[in-house]
């Protein structure tokens, strides 16, 4: 059996983030092994059936993790994005997802690219943001989110497409 302890510290949401992260790294390093299984020439039921049960149990145990952690922080968007990508990655659960990137959205959460600073690529000074390293002004950008809502659209991207 497979253990993960909690650390659920009482004013700490960093913890608590680790907490979740370290749950939900577990369930998908589980699933890693459980694709390896297959690959194996020979496979037994039983070795399947022990890998599947592993899984379920961690897969429930970071759910829970996940559960204790929002109630305790239910407006902490990065949280809730880690609970969405659980959602999707794990539980595959692309509907329950969607709704906890919507919350995230609502808290604060809504990713990367809506939380920079673009002033220094507009004017074309400064450092550029990573993510901007081969976008010139020229290209158009459009951020749709995991519901498929457009979030935000360049001015070359809103002449090309209206």
């Amino acid at each position: 059996a497979v253990s993960t302890p909690l650390l659920l510290a009482p004013s700490s949401t960093t913890l608590s983030r680790r907490a979740v992260l370290r749950v939900h790294k577990a369930a998908l390093g589980l699933q890693v092994e459980m694709w390896k299984l297959y690959l194996k020439p020979r496979l037994k039921v039983a070795e399947v059936d022990k890998a599947m049960d592993t899984l379920d149990q961690v897969t429930s145990q970071a759910h829970q993790v996940y559960k204790r952690v929002l109630e305790r922080y239910p407006t902490n968007g990065k949280l809730l994005r880690c609970y969405g990508k659980f959602l999707e990655d794990v539980r595959h659960d692309p509907a329950a997802a969607a709704r906890a990137y919507a919350e995230a959205n609502r808290n604060g959460g809504a990713g990367a690219l809506l939380s920079l600073d673009l002033t220094s690529l507009q004017m074309g000074s400064g450092e550029r943001p990573e993510v901007f390293a081969s976008v010139t002004m020229e290209d158009a950008i459009v951020v749709i989110n995991a519901e498929g809502t457009i979030m935000m659209v360049s001015q070359v991207g809103l002449g090309r497409v209206g």
